[in-house]
Formats: structure tokens, sequence, C-alpha cells
């Protein structure tokens, strides 16, 4: 989706740079990695644990969306914030790639493969660190993922 056309749509709306929003996001995704490394991975846990490291990523860029004045109400207008505003390529199609696959795994009851929540694991925390490396350091309590 375009970012024009979120905008448009009311998909993302302006709002004032809120920090202890950013900072509450922050948390969250820390709880969700927390949550994801309690967990032993199995063919049974692999979807679960992807559906929280995505949720990981996308309060991470919640989080962004925040500091910068904007709160999305749509997630794919958050790969396009990525892509467009902050021109972050790699992790817009890294947060799109998981986007799709969460969504295949609540919307549709599909399961993935041990392998798949490896990867993401790998790929989703490597992208939260460098969002909040890039973007929210020096905020009050910011910790680095475990």
């Amino acid at each position: 989706m375009n970012w024009d056309d979120c905008l448009e749509e009311g998909k993302v709306k302006r709002a004032f740079k809120d920090k202890g929003l950013a900072k509450s996001c922050i948390d969250m995704s820390n709880r969700f990695i927390e949550s994801v490394k309690m967990v032993k991975l199995s063919e049974r846990t692999a979807p679960v644990i992807i559906s929280n490291l995505y949720d990981a990523l996308l309060s991470i860029c919640e989080a962004v969306l925040a500091l910068n004045g904007f709160k999305s109400y749509n997630h794919e207008c958050v790969t396009s914030f990525l892509k467009r505003i902050l021109n972050e390529h790699r992790i817009s199609e890294v947060f799109d790639r998981y986007r799709k696959i969460r969504n295949k795994i609540k919307y549709y009851g599909r399961t993935v493969s041990t392998d798949t929540a490896k990867r993401a694991e790998e790929e989703i925390i490597n992208a939260v660190d460098y969002l909040k490396n890039k973007y929210l350091r020096g905020l009050e309590g910011l910790k680095q993922s475990l």
C-alpha cells in the first residue's frame, strides 16, 4: 500500500510525537522477545513463536512511528512507512515477509516449520535491534533484545 494512500484513507494518522507511547512499545517488544526465549521450539510452538516475534517487530515499528508523529491502523502501512519515510528497504522486506506469514497463521490456520521459526528469530531480532539502535537510542529504559 502506498504511503500517501495510507494517509489519505486514514489508515495512518498524524499525531503528536509521543515518547511515552514509544517507551511502552519498546517494553512490549522486549516482553514478546523474552516470552519467545522461554518457549522450547517445536513443530507445535513454531507458529506461536513467529507470531510473537512479529508482534515484537510491530511494537518497535509503532515506537518509531510514535516518535515521528504517526499512528498506524494498518500493518501494510507500516511496511510503507519503513520503505518510503525511513528508506529502510531491507527492514520493510523483513517486516512484510513475516506480516504475510503471521497472517497465514492467524487467519488461515497455516503452520510453519521449525526452520522458518529459527530464521524468523534471527531476522526479526536483528531488525528489532537495528531499529532500536538507529531510531530509538536514548529513550529512558531502552534495553537491547535478550
